[in-house]
């Protein structure tokens, strides 16, 4: 599930837009979790998790991008934990230019996920961002119980990850605007 492809009351020209939530971003949050909290409490130990994420980074002074990294880092760091691998995998040539990517988590620890227990973590985020009466999504605490088992090393791992990530973007991004400046250059673009 994708919250790209679900629709307001399954009208087929409507985008999400969060509608129990107060905002798309708690509502993309709150799926997120939902869809962890699901498919976590069904993996055996062993097994493997494959998520689309994003990430776009306009910088450092983004008040958005500063809170998306701060529950961003929260979401690794418990995956990271619960994983042997966590690694993320992003095109050079499918939806180069896109923000999103995917994570491959491998070797699933379903005995450390019940002692954490993670599933009623994941369900505690996922009821409050679908009942708080907070307007700004800026303002959200998502995932605040991961703090104690974050580490410096997980930390920078996973910044490391979402740099690269942003790079890769980039580049494709940059190459695009060179291969347009060149076609419009050209008499007839179609002859190149």
């Amino acid at each position: 599930c994708d919250a790209q492809y679900l629709r307001n009351n399954v009208a087929w020209d409507e985008k999400y837009r969060g509608v129990r939530c107060r905002s798309k971003q708690h509502g993309v949050w709150a799926l997120l979790l939902k869809q962890f909290w699901l498919g976590l409490s069904r993996l055996i130990t062993g097994g493997i998790l494959i998520f689309r994420f994003g990430w776009r980074d306009p910088g450092p002074e983004d008040p958005a991008t500063i809170w998306y990294k701060r529950i961003t880092l929260r979401l690794f760091s418990l995956l990271y934990d619960l994983f042997d691998e966590v690694n993320e995998v992003k095109s050079d040539y499918f939806n180069a230019l896109q923000s999103s990517f995917y994570v491959c988590c491998a070797g699933f620890d379903a005995e450390r996920f019940a002692e954490r227990q993670v599933a009623r973590l994941l369900g505690a985020n996922f009821n409050y961002l679908v009942s708080t009466r907070i307007e700004d999504s800026n303002e959200l605490d998502i995932l605040p119980q991961v703090d104690p088992i974050r580490t410096d090393e997980v930390d920078t791992k996973i910044s490391d990850m979402l740099e690269r990530i942003n790079r890769i973007r980039l580049v494709h991004e940059q190459s695009r605007r060179v291969h347009e400046q060149r076609e419009a250059q050209l008499e007839d673009p179609r002859a190149a």
